[in-house]
């Protein structure tokens, strides 16, 4: 709703978030630890959601493996500045918090990674009612620098 909200008519928005294939309880360890209280939507659920409040979906693009990557590198820039970030806090950044977010990073990397993967990272691209001929491409060429589709 928020989104919808936002947009002006015919604008365009992108919507980034972690979705499940299906629909399945967000796990319990990223519930309680990582992000208390925290919900990951199924993809049918979400694109509901968005019909609902009048976006249209104009684009879907999962890159599950891209995060996977990310995932990698947050857990290596983690690591090498942990006495930086403990320093911030030490009560609050202590080594349980340390392992917590290592198994959190560690573990959804590998999550991402996995060709039996359920869990996604999703861009959604959405419209505030329709888009015209001009204002939003046909196909995917503009962002691979072909300007002539």
């Amino acid at each position: 709703k928020a989104h919808a909200d936002s947009l002006k008519p015919g604008g365009l928005g992108l919507i980034h978030f972690i979705g499940h294939v299906g629909r399945r309880d967000t796990e319990l360890f990223i519930r309680k630890h990582v992000f208390p209280g925290g919900w990951i939507p199924c993809l049918a659920d979400a694109l509901s959601e968005m019909e609902r409040f009048g976006l249209e979906v104009l684009d879907v693009e999962n890159l599950r493996r891209h995060y996977a990557l990310t995932l990698d590198e947050w857990t290596r820039r983690f690591d090498k500045n942990w006495s930086a970030i403990q320093a911030i806090d030490p009560a609050r950044f202590d080594e349980r918090f340390r392992r917590i977010w290592m198994c959190y990073l560690v573990g959804c990397a590998e999550m991402f990674r996995s060709d039996a993967g359920q869990t996604n990272l999703f861009q959604v691209l959405v419209s505030k009612g329709n888009v015209s001929r001009t204002s939003y491409p046909m196909t995917r060429a503009h962002l691979y620098g072909r300007h002539d589709a």
